[in-house]
Order: structure tokens, then C-alpha cells, then sequence
């Protein structure tokens, strides 16, 4: 599924999309757990700025669906996602990681770019694991039982920090190479004042002046509760007990 059904039927109910060729271009550039999710959803309740999925990560059901189409492609998905599923002032956007983005990167040479980093390399790394485990259950209440029980792996955290901070030195090398300055979002600035950050964001992609309501909804839930800070004090208590060579790396970036 490309996006919930029930935001699709209201944008749709309300005829909030535009088809033909798109205006402009948008990629938002991201890591897992980022923030990226809610920058989007944020930017779709402006009505300005698409309605951007993970159209990329649903390449698997399309080429199964595209047996009946055997000149499918990738290219062509994009070019007709991008021409049925705008905002009525002709702006489509997508949101992706780096290794999805960077297999097709000839497709998105006319794209303007914002990206969304998470400073915090250690909250960001609690996060994924944490993701990762609710994937392993086969139910909710499964999911909750394996997080509650305290299955912490310091390693396995390790892990999913240093794959933070390297998908987010990819991209950047990304953008130095190719010449590109992507507007830059800064995940715990951005939650601190939401609508300030997405009426910045819209003027420097779209050049629109947009004062959205403060009291914008909070359209995704909070995934950080009681367990995170636990995993959080006691990540960082053994990070410096055994001097991980993770520490320079973590701590730079959160308090660079």
C-alpha cells in the first residue's frame, strides 16, 4: 500500500489531486527514523508541497503486478506516479532512503532535495532498534511482550548508529558531488517548533510565503516513551565504560 487508505480517500473525496505533468520535483532525502515520516506528513497538511510516500519501496508488489505489463519499469512507475498523485498546484513529491534512491538517481537529475537528519545518533539508533523489534513479532501484543521484557543488545544499537551516521555521510558526499543543496531540515529543531519549520521549508523549496496553523495535529504518534530513555541512559553509561569506538562518533554528532 502506497499510503493509508483513508488519507488517500479523503484527498481524493475532496479532490485535493492534480494529474499531468508536475510543476516541480520534490525528494526528501532521509535515514530510518529520521523524522522523515512526519516532515512529510507535515509538508502534505500545507496542500503545497505533494503528498510524499515511499513510492520506491513498493517496487516488489509492482513488478508483481507488472506480469501483465512486460515493458514495465521502473522509470515509467515514476513518471506516471508523479503525473496522477500531485497537489493541485502541480507540486509531486517522494520520500526515500539512500540505498533505494541511489539505484535510480538519473530519474531524480530534475529534482529539488530536503533533507532530514537526526542529530541525536544515539536516539535514532534506540529508535530503529526498537522498530525492529515490534517487526518481529507476529502481533502487537508480541511485539510489545519482546520490547518489555528488556531485550537490550548494546551491539545491536551499536549497529544501527554507525548505519545511521554512514547513510548520512552518503548522502551528503551525494549532494557535494553532484553540486546539489538540498534544504536542510534538522529533526530536534524541527520538533521543537513544527510549523515555523515547515513555513521555512516551503519558502525555500517552493519560494511561497505559507503560515500554517500552530496548532498543527500531531499527525504521527510519539515512538520514544519510558523504555527508550532506559536504553538511552544505560547505552551511553556502557559507551563510556568501554570506551566504543562508536563514542567519538555519537557524542560528536550530539553535541556538535
Amino acid at each position: 500500500m502506497l499510503m493509508g487508505d483513508l488519507f488517500r480517500s479523503f484527498v481524493v473525496r475532496h479532490n485535493l489531486i492534480k494529474t499531468g505533468e508536475p510543476s516541480r520535483k520534490i525528494f526528501i532525502a532521509a535515514t530510518p527514523r529520521s523524522g522523515s515520516s512526519l516532515l512529510a506528513r507535515s509538508l502534505e497538511a500545507s496542500a503545497l508541497a505533494g503528498y510524499a510516500c515511499e513510492f520506491l519501496n513498493s517496487i516488489n508488489v509492482i513488478y508483481a503486478e507488472a506480469c501483465k505489463c512486460p515493458d514495465f519499469s521502473v522509470r515509467k512507475y515514476l513518471n506516471l506516479t508523479s503525473k496522477s498523485f500531485q497537489s493541485l498546484n502541480g507540486v509531486f513529491s517522494i520520500k526515500g532512503m539512500y540505498d533505494s534512491f541511489i539505484q535510480y538517481t538519473d530519474i531524480f537529475s530534475s529534482y529539488d532535495f530536503i533533507y532530514i537528519e537526526r542529530k541525536n545518533k544515539i536516539e535514532q539508533g534506540i529508535s530503529v532498534f526498537k522498530l525492529s523489534k515490534n517487526e518481529a513479532g507476529n502481533s502487537k501484543a508480541a511485539a510489545k511482550a519482546i520490547l518489555h521484557s528488556g531485550d537490550y543488545s548494546f551491539d545491536e544499537i551499536s549497529g544501527h548508529i554507525y548505519s545511521s551516521c554512514y547513510y548520512n555521510a552518503l548522502w551528503k558526499k551525494y549532494f557535494r558531488d553532484k553540486n546539489i543543496n538540498p534544504v536542510n531540515v534538522v529533526y530536534e529543531d524541527f520538533i521543537q517548533d513544527i510549523s515555523g519549520t515547515i513555513s521555512q521549508v516551503i519558502k525555500e523549496t517552493l519560494n511561497v510565503d505559507f503560515s500554517p496553523d500552530d496548532s498543527i495535529p500531531p499527525l504521527i504518534h510519539k515512538q520514544a516513551d519510558s523504555l527508550s530513555e532506559y536504553y538511552y541512559n544505560r547505552y551511553r553509561y556502557e559507551l563510556k565504560e568501554k570506551g566504543h569506538v562508536l563514542a567519538d562518533i555519537a557524542f560528536n554528532e550530539l553535541y556538535r
